[in-house]
């Protein structure tokens, strides 16, 4: 299980343990992706690309995962390590997703292997 604590408003830090740093960001965005929605209108939505096609370790980087847009797809991810620590942008996180607390339920979940 991923334990959490909200540092403010705007961050959350994540403890990834027991679990590697990379599986849990990849695990984020992965989710992130599922859950995203399009922005565009209807009559101009952009080829659909499922995520069993989309590399989420690709996207890890030594700084974290910044993932705003995706395949025409508005994820609304960004993280940043610090330490062990992951520091979630819970502001940008919560005006996709809605809620954060929601989010790391299903994260867990993911990581557990129930999901």
């Amino acid at each position: 299980m991923v334990e959490y604590r909200i540092l403010d408003d705007q961050r959350v830090e994540l403890d990834p343990r027991p679990f590697p740093p990379e599986r849990v960001l990849a695990e984020m965005a992965r989710l992130a992706y599922d859950q995203a929605a399009c922005p565009l209108p209807k009559f101009i939505q952009p080829v659909e690309v499922h995520p069993s096609l989309v590399d989420f370790r690709a996207l890890v980087t030594d700084e974290g995962v910044d993932l705003e847009f995706l395949n025409g797809r508005f994820c609304g991810l960004r993280v940043k390590r610090r330490g062990g620590m992951l520091i979630l942008d819970a502001g940008l996180l919560r005006e996709v997703h809605g809620s954060v607390e929601g989010f790391l339920r299903l994260l867990d979940l993911r990581l557990m292997g129930g999901a």
